[in-house]
This record gives C-alpha cells, structure tokens and sequence, in this order.
C-alpha cells in the first residue's frame, strides 16, 4: 500500500518528533522529503488524513509553516505493512521494508514472532468448514510450471504436484506401474505402442481426460522448441493416433525399450486439450494432479487441494510455498515450518522435538568442463590437470553439511569410501607444466546453492597457479543459451531421479550442462551409445552402456565429479505422512496433521 510506504517516509525524515507532538513544516519541505510536486504532497497529506495516521493544518497565507502531528507510531504502519506483504507472498519485500524503515525498531523482532505462528500449519475457518493450510518458505524461485520445460529438481517436483504422468515408474523396484494409462501394450520390438486410459479422471477445468488430451500434450510436447524445452524426450514419435475416446495408438520411427520410462518422466505429463493452445499455458496451468494452482508468481505459490482426484483427494487443504532469498541474519524466523528438507541453501536448523531422516541424494555434484568454447580447455592436458587437482575428500572435510563421500561417479557406489583415488597434486602439475594453459582466467558459473563449493575450488586452483573467476546468477539464467555458452565450467548437482533415464536427460537435454559442453565428435561418440541404449531390451545390458558413456566422459575429462550428498528431513512429530519423492522433496498430497486433541485421548491415562 503506497500510503504506508509515505507514511514510514514522513516519519523517518522526523524520528525524534513523539506521536501526538506537532511539528512546524513547510511544503517545500515536504516535497524535498516524499520526491514529488507540492500539489501531491496536499494530495498524500490528506490521504494519510483520511486514514487518521496524520492530522494536518496548513499555514495560511504566503510563507507560513504548516502544523504536522503523527498519530500513529511509525512501527505500528511498518508493521501492517509487513504482514499485509507477506501474506500476498512477497515475503523479502517486506523483509527489505523493515530493514529499510525498520532500524532501530522492535519491528524485526515482533514480525518474527509473527512469521513463527504464520509458517507451518495452520487451521482457517470460515461458516462452512475449516481449511488446514501448510505455509513453508523455500530458497530458490519457481522457474516453471509447463511440464515441456521443466528441468530443475523443485520445478520438476511442483509439476508432479499439478499434472499427472501416463504411467508411473518405482524406482525401488524398477517398475513400471499404472497411472492415468491402467494398461498398455507393444509390439514385439517395441516401436508400437497401445495405452488404455482410466474413466472418470477430471482435469481442474472439469473436463474429463480423453485420448485426445493424451495426443495433444504429446504433440505439444514433440513440437516444442527443441533447445529450449524436453522435446528431446519424443523425438522417436513417429504418429499419434487416438484409436477411441480413451485409447492411444504411438508409433515409433525405432524400437525403444525405455519408452515407458519416458511417458513416466515429468515433462510427459497430460494437459488439457484447451492449454495446449496456448504454448504458455495461461493463465495457470490445467492438469489432473492432486493439487491445481490457485496462485503463482516468481516468489509465491498457492496449491489448491483438488477433491476430485482420481487417486483420492489431499488431506491438506492448501499449500502456500514462498520463495526467500538466502539472507542469513534474516533466516531466525524460518525455525517452524513445520517440515524442512535440508538441501545445503541455508543453515541446517535443530528442534529437538522434531522427527529427522536422512537418505543419500540420488545423484552427484559435478563439474563440467566447455570443450565447446575455444580456449585454455581445448587442451586435454589442462582438463586433466583440473581433474586432479580436485581433492574431494578434502572438499567434504572442509565444508561438510549435506556432502557425504567423494565422487567418481553419477552413482554412489557401494560400499561408498572416503577416498579420492582421483586426486594427485603431483600429476596435475606436470600436467599444468605441461599444457599450453598461459594463466588466463577461467569462468566458473554457479548458483547460489553451490557457491561454497566454488569458492573451495577457486582457492585449490589458485594455489596451483590456475586463475578462476566464480561467477553466481540466478537458476533460470544459468540455463540461458549464452550463459552457458559462456561459462569455462558450471557447478551443479546431477539428479538420477529416474537411474537410466535422467541419465539420458543428462547427455541429450539441451538444458543439460553436460550435453551443451561437449565436444562436437564425444557428442557424436555419446548419441551412438544413446540409441544402443534404447534399443537394448535387457536393463543389465543398458546398464552396461551407460556405464561405458561415463567412461568416455571421464576418459576425455569432459566433467569432474565432485561428492555424493545425503539428504536431510525434519518434520513436527504431528505432521504425518512425509514421504521424500525421487526429486529430493516432500510430496504433498500424503501429508496431514494429527491434532493435539488425538494425542491427549491416546496418552491420557
């Protein structure tokens, strides 16, 4: 509200004139004081009237002051202020509001006690029923919901919230199970496909899902712009064909044994018929999932429980997820959300009385090395000798937190060991001797949930005579074409959701790092191994392939791995239901709260 921001001006440009105390201004004043004409300085004074924060009485005639009498304590504004922000889910505007206006104040303080009750759950009512709401703040933006762009792990995952996948893939025990789609069928090699849709599931419009939505979202998907979405995904689609209403007839230029793995993969997911006019899916995105979006900014977004969920409704009314930036001296009041997944943005906060699990994170941290740019790294030695600079049981010694063992691999390997057999300081500097490297500096992009990382690197290379610029942006800006183009190296975590096929993303997605740092003839190298892959209808031998493209990769020191992390959950013992999905996040549809009232019947004696 533009009036409060006008008020907390006035009363900061006179901090020591006590409420009820009138102070002699002038207009001239006052126009220097609020940066406008003196015709809306009489036009903010009496807005400000109107609302009783104020009382003004102006000098009469040429050149006499003016009276002005604060009623209202500045702090009291600010504060209405901040918790009317807040709730519209702009929560670091009004972190910045207190820190701009708020010096010196209790404000800070108060508002935090606040946020303590506001985060977590919560119970509204209203002449009806009562709403049971989860608020929880995250440190990272929302960057999409379309599937056929979707690409980040906390993107992926609000998408599997919203839409729903033909089939589902289990990733303990490998298989594939029924979804939208209750069965399917191929041909012998696999190149045709039949998919047999469930009855009776509504999207959030109301509308019922049919094949045709199927073909649609599929034609949507296949269509997009291939470098800057999953199009990737069904490049081998040769036809769509709705065979009837609720029955889907794929055809494939070649065979491919992962197909189902593929129409379980996220950015598959259905959409209704009439989104899919639209590329941007405006104004908010239709799906059938468990929860359909009420509200969604870069910062804000409100889940709504959809009742008529064909795998059963929510039990959460409604979920509130706020993006924070990650400001430590801010980060007290983030104490209570009621449940948080530790994945190394923030300080790991304790409860004592709180429920913690932990579980390895399905992936690896790793470093790419641009082969593409012309450059100090088009020279193999200097690669290798960045390799071997890296010493990772060091790194995981150093900063600890979520870091767990050193890497050699997208997958830990078990058992797992705290030994680097990659490191060798000695080797790397005849190596380095021996490159053609001159000291040019070198670029390393990353976010903001990696820096310490980088910042470790930069040191260990620095020590070695290697100059390395860190250079921090945004998620959405470290998948820009040139961003990428440009960056020497990119630090960031390589998730196996899917072991085999988020591996493929990783060599094939032209949102992959990896992928858009490749050489020319290893891409060629890698998309041969890709399509043996496909083609291979045994998992051990598909296993077998992809383990021989991570060597290639590792033997042309196109990447580095760095370490494997564990993830880390902690949750009020009344939240119920938590369960961490395959992307490193708590699915919603599963949570609900035991009331105290339950425990006090069950304990009482």
């Amino acid at each position: 509200m533009q009036a409060a921001i006008e008020y907390l001006t006035l009363r900061k440009a006179y901090p020591k004139i006590p409420e009820q105390v009138p102070v002699r201004v002038s207009m001239e004043e006052l126009s220097q004081i609020l940066y406008c004409t003196p015709r809306n300085v009489k036009l903010i004074l009496a807005k400000l009237s109107t609302n009783k924060w104020i009382e003004f009485i102006p000098g009469r005639g040429r050149g006499n002051l003016s009276t002005l009498t604060f009623c209202v304590p500045g702090e009291e504004i600010l504060f209405m202020e901040a918790t009317r922000l807040i709730q519209k889910g702009t929560l670091d505007k009004a972190m910045e509001l207190i820190r701009q206006y708020g010096e010196g104040s209790s404000t800070k303080n108060r508002l935090i006690s606040w946020l303590s009750g506001y985060f977590g759950y919560s119970v509204e009512h209203n002449s009806q029923h009562k709403s049971e709401i989860l608020r929880f703040p995250i440190h990272r933006k929302m960057n999409t919901l379309d599937p056929a762009y979707a690409y980040y792990a906390f993107d992926v995952h609000i998408v599997t919230q919203v839409f729903d996948t033909l089939v589902q893939y289990n990733q303990s025990s490998g298989r594939i199970l029924p979804h939208l789609a209750h069965h399917w069928e191929s041909n012998v090699d696999c190149s045709r496909w039949v998919l047999y849709l469930r009855k009776g599931i509504q999207f959030h419009n109301g509308h019922d899902l049919t094949a045709y939505d199927v073909i649609s979202s599929l034609h949507r998907l296949q269509t997009s712009d291939e470098h800057n979405s999953q199009a990737w995904l069904l490049r081998d689609v040769e036809s769509l064909e709705a065979l009837d209403s609720h029955t889907v007839a794929i055809r494939l230029r070649r065979p491919n044994h992962l197909f189902l793995q593929i129409l379980s993969f996220p950015p598959t997911s259905i959409v209704a018929l009439e989104a899919c006019e639209s590329t941007a899916l405006a104004p908010f995105p239709i799906g059938t999932g468990p929860f359909r979006v009420e509200r969604q900014t870069d910062d804000f977004c409100i889940l709504e429980a959809f009742r008529h969920y064909f795998k059963g409704r929510p039990y959460l009314d409604r979920i509130e997820i706020f993006n924070v930036a990650v400001q430590s001296e801010d980060l007290g009041f983030l104490m209570e959300p009621h449940v948080v997944v530790n994945t190394g943005e923030s300080p790991k906060q304790q409860v004592p009385s709180w429920i913690e699990t932990e579980d390895f994170y399905p992936g690896s941290k790793l470093l790419t090395l641009n082969q593409v740019k012309s450059g100090p790294l088009q020279d193999e030695r200097l690669r290798e000798a960045i390799h071997r600079f890296l010493n990772r049981k060091q790194l995981v010694e150093d900063l600890g937190g979520n870091r767990l063992y050193p890497s050699n691999g997208f997958q830990l390997k078990r058992p797992p060991s705290y030994e680097d057999k990659e490191f060798d300081e000695e080797k790397a500097r005849k190596l380095l001797r021996r490159s053609d490297y001159k000291g040019d500096t070198l670029t390393l992009y990353v976010y903001e949930r990696h820096v310490p990382d980088a910042y470790w690197i930069q040191k260990q290379f620095g020590k070695n005579g290697i100059q390395l610029e860190v250079k921090i942006v945004e998620w959405r800006d470290l998948l820009l074409p040139e961003t990428i183009k440009e960056a020497d190296m990119i630090l960031y975590e390589a998730n196996l959701s899917h072991p085999q096929l988020s591996l493929l993303e990783a060599l094939q997605s032209p949102f992959s790092f990896i992928r858009n740092h490749m050489g020319p003839e290893l891409a060629s190298v890698v998309d041969v191994k890709v399509s043996q892959v496909l083609s291979e209808s045994t998992n051990e031998k598909r296993e077998r392939i992809l383990d021989s493209i991570e060597q290639i990769l590792k033997h042309n020191f196109a990447l580095s791995f760095l370490v494997h992390m564990k993830l880390e959950t902690s949750f009020h013992p009344s939240l119920r239901g938590v369960q961490i999905t395959t992307n490193g996040w708590v699915d919603f549809k599963d949570l609900w709260y035991q009331p105290n009232e339950a425990v006090r019947f069950l304990t009482s004696t």
